[in-house]
């Protein structure tokens, strides 16, 4: 948890003049978070749709796409690709 402040620097409190209380981390981030693990770990893409709940398929992929890169393949794809063309 983490005391938000003011302009000013100065803790918010309530009217009984407690400090108010903020979680670090909102639902979102931790959901993302998740996703991202279940991603790192090469969870199925059409698994991570259903336990997140996207209607589609094309909505985890846009939301999480950036998370799929794999520069070790593509450097192996590209490696492949020369070969074929430059024997």
């Amino acid at each position: 948890m983490v005391k938000p402040v003011d302009d000013q620097g100065r803790s918010l409190v309530d009217e009984e003049r407690q400090p108010i209380m903020k979680p670090k981390y909102e639902f979102h981030t931790l959901r993302h978070a998740a996703a991202s693990g279940w991603i790192a770990q090469r969870i199925d893409l059409k698994r991570l749709q259903v336990w997140m709940g996207h209607e589609s398929i094309q909505l985890t992929l846009d939301t999480y796409g950036h998370l799929l890169a794999d520069q070790e393949r593509d450097s192996e794809l590209a490696l492949e690709a020369s070969r074929d063309l430059f024997g």
